[in-house]
C-alpha cells in the first residue's frame, strides 16, 4: 500500500546543479568535492574533468550563445549519498531532449556523476511522488536488473532516451525488452527513495550493455520506467 507523500518532487541538489550548468558555473565549488568525477554514457568529454577547478571553465564555455537550459524532473534520492534524478534540456534550436544524473554524495556534495542524454524528450507526466516501504524498493530494483516479470504492473510503461524505441507500454511488451536485454548485474547498488516510492538501477548486462533506469514503483510493482541505455562502459 502506497501513500501520497509531501517530500519535494525535486532535491534541492538537482536544482542546484541544474543551475550551475545554466548560468552560475562557479557553483561547482560548493557542488563538486575536490577529486569528483564525471562520467557521459554518450562521449569521453567529461573524463578529464576532476574536481571544481578544470569543470568551471569547461561550464562557461558551454553555457554561451547559449547553451543548453537544464530543468530537473522525476528523481530517486536515498538519503544515504545517493542521488538520482531525470532532466529535460532546451537546447538553443528549441528541441528538448531527455537526460538523467546519478551522484554519489560525499559530504553533500558530488563525488562521482553519471550522466547519459537521450535523443528526445520524455513527454510522459512525471508521477506525483507517493511513499513506498525501502524493503520493496530494494527488492523491485533488483528484480528488474535480473528481468524478473513478476516486478512488473500489467499496464507498465517503459519510456526510452531512444526516438528509435520510444515508449513500450504493457507488461508483455516490456518484458520482451527485459529479455533481449538478459539479466543484467546491478553496478554498485540500487538507489532507493522510500519517500517517492522510486528507485534507480546502474546496470550492466550479460552482452556488454549498460544504463541507468529510473523505476517508479506503486503497490510493489513497477508502473513507470524512465530507461537511458549508455554508449560506452562505465568507468568508476
Amino acid at each position: 500500500m502506497t501513500e501520497t507523500s509531501t517530500v519535494p518532487a525535486v532535491p534541492d541538489l538537482a536544482l542546484r546543479w541544474c543551475r550551475m550548468w545554466n548560468a552560475e558555473p562557479t557553483l561547482a565549488h560548493e557542488l563538486l568535492t575536490p577529486d569528483a568525477v564525471q562520467w557521459s554514457g554518450l562521449t569521453p568529454g567529461l573524463d578529464d574533468l576532476v574536481g571544481p577547478e578544470p569543470t568551471v571553465p569547461f561550464m562557461t564555455r558551454w553555457a554561451i550563445d547559449p547553451g543548453p537550459r537544464f530543468t530537473p524532473r522525476l528523481a530517486a534520492a536515498d538519503g544515504a549519498g545517493w542521488l538520482a534524478y531525470c532532466w529535460d534540456a532546451v537546447l538553443p534550436d528549441g528541441r528538448i531532449l531527455s537526460g538523467l544524473d546519478v551522484n554519489a554524495l560525499r559530504d553533500g556534495r558530488v563525488a562521482e556523476n553519471w550522466t547519459i542524454a537521450g535523443d528526445r524528450r520524455i513527454t510522459a507526466a512525471d508521477p506525483t511522488p507517493r511513499s513506498a516501504s525501502r524493503d520493496v524498493l530494494l527488492g523491485v530494483a533488483r528484480g528488474w536488473a535480473r528481468g524478473t516479470e513478476a516486478v512488473l504492473a500489467p499496464d507498465v510503461v517503459l519510456h526510452s532516451r531512444l526516438a528509435e524505441v520510444g515508449d513500450v507500454d504493457g507488461r508483455d511488451a516490456v518484458a520482451a525488452v527485459l529479455r533481449a536485454r538478459g539479466a543484467a548485474a546491478v553496478h554498485r547498488e540500487p538507489i532507493v527513495d522510500p519517500d517517492r516510492g522510486t528507485a534507480t538501477v546502474m546496470w550492466t548486462a550479460p552482452t556488454g550493455g549498460n544504463g541507468l533506469d529510473l523505476l517508479v514503483v506503486r503497490d510493489d510493482r513497477v508502473v513507470d520506467v524512465r530507461s537511458f541505455p549508455a554508449a560506452r562502459p562505465f568507468r568508476y
